[in-house]
């Protein structure tokens, strides 16, 4: 297990610098005429929150692996609550699912609105917008359905929802299990998972520094907030 959190460090883990999420790029909206500053603020707030999201995952990957960690090494850390360790890698494991979904949509949100702010759309690289969106989409189809799986449990007591997947012969239902680092559901016939661990916060690290640098002719020094890799 390749460890994002620094424990060397003295008091609490720290993420390590390598780790820590891009900021958002600073677009202004309020210098906006009036008309086009409501979308402005909109696009804004979408990348904060592209910059949230991948603040959460990495807090999720983090307690994660925080608990194994402690379990594994229990005879140097003392740990003799378990079972408790365990229902906290889930809770990491069913925030880290919303925390993609919620970058997923609010970059999805950003390229739907900035063809719609005239003073700015010749200064952003949609292309580069674009293709950081389609890179999302291949590491991460099932964003929405992992977190529908995750925001309604009651599905999966409704046996008429069919929640499982089947061979025609048999079928299984999992709900919010880990395997491994693995985290799955089956959801209405398909089985929805990603890992948690620094793989899954890489690409999202990746896809909101491209993303981001396409609004560099707005805010010149993004490049020189980006973490070093």
């Amino acid at each position: 297990m390749n460890l994002i959190i620094d424990f060397s460090s003295s008091g609490f883990p720290q993420v390590k610098p390598a780790f820590r999420f891009p900021r958002a790029p600073f677009l202004h909206p309020r210098e906006l005429p009036q008309d086009c500053r409501e979308i402005g603020e909109t696009i804004q707030d979408s990348l904060h929150l592209m910059s949230n999201s991948g603040h959460h995952l990495a807090a999720a990957i983090s307690l994660f692996q925080y608990c194994r960690f402690a379990k594994e090494n229990r005879d140097r850390t003392g740990v003799v609550g378990i079972p408790l360790f365990t229902d906290w890698e889930l809770i990491a494991a069913r925030d880290g699912a919303f925390s993609i979904f919620n970058f997923d949509e609010a970059l999805a949100k950003t390229r739907s609105l900035i063809g719609k702010v005239p003073q700015w759309i010749q200064k952003i690289d949609a292309l580069q917008l674009k293709e950081s969106e389609k890179i999302l989409d291949v590491a991460f189809p099932f964003a929405r359905k992992m977190r529908d799986a995750v925001a309604h449990p009651e599905l999966y007591a409704d046996s008429t929802k069919k929640m499982g997947i089947s061979d025609g012969s048999s079928s299984l239902t999992v709900e919010g299990s880990l395997f491994g680092d693995t985290f799955m559901s089956t959801f209405k016939g398909e089985a929805v998972k990603y890992s948690v661990n620094e793989s899954t916060l890489n690409i999202l690290m990746d896809v909101a520094a491209q993303a981001f640098m396409a609004f560099e002719d707005l805010d010149p020094n993004i490049s020189a907030s980006m973490p070093e890799r």
